[in-house]
């Protein structure tokens, strides 16, 4: 038996999003949310 390997090293990945913006009166600041990595906004008082 013979087997072929066969692998992809190449790929191509569009990502596509909704947004809604709204003006909001609060106390914003940015806080690291450790599980993502990532700083989000954090609307809390």
């Amino acid at each position: 038996m013979q087997f072929k390997r066969r692998s992809s090293f190449e790929a191509t990945v569009a990502v596509v999003g909704e947004f809604i913006l709204r003006k909001i009166n609060l106390n914003q600041k940015r806080k690291l949310d450790p599980n993502i990595g990532l700083a989000c906004m954090s609307l809390n008082n």
